[in-house]
């Protein structure tokens, strides 16, 4: 019973879920402009590393650059942060460690920016993704998407445009 006992305190406990989302999750971008969206994190708790793929439609959107944002860049230790060159060209990669520590807590993972190629609505989603813990443990992933909308020109909504219009047709 002893041996039991021992091995049921040596074995991992099961994680709590980390979710993570985009913020906003619908921006409006005009053709040739460009756009930023947070990934943000919930309930991290000893995250060492983690790596995660995602997908948009790149005949609307182009990433420009992902930048590690402040749960990475506030830890009191270095960091690797690396983003793969989009070899499918719709999908965009990028893998992170916490060297010596680990991070904790909600806030912004990443920031990315998308310039808008052509007039059309981009989902940007989770296609891959593994976080794991000091022990080497995974940690579960919930997701959330976002919707990138690109107009090619801005379409006014005032209370003037909407006077002046009604009163071309009294």
């Amino acid at each position: 019973m002893k041996a039991l006992t021992t091995l049921l305190l040596l074995l991992p406990l099961s994680a709590q879920a980390a979710g993570l989302w985009f913020d906003p999750p619908r921006s409006d971008v005009l053709v040739g402009d460009s756009v930023t969206v947070a990934l943000e994190a919930d309930q991290i708790a000893d995250l060492l590393a983690f790596t995660v793929t995602l997908g948009y439609d790149a005949a609307i959107v182009r990433p420009v650059t992902v930048r590690p944002a402040e749960l990475i860049t506030a830890a009191p230790c270095p960091y690797f942060w690396f983003v793969f060159p989009p070899t499918a060209g719709d999908t965009l990669r990028i893998d992170a460690a916490a060297l010596g520590c680990r991070w904790s807590g909600s806030g912004t993972l990443a920031r990315l920016r998308f310039v808008g190629l052509r007039d059309g609505v981009s989902e940007l989603h989770y296609l891959y993704g593994q976080m794991r813990d000091s022990h080497n443990h995974p940690i579960p992933i919930t997701w959330g998407s976002a919707l990138l909308w690109v107009h090619e020109r801005p379409v006014r909504a005032t209370l003037s445009t909407w006077g002046k219009l009604r009163a071309l047709y009294r």
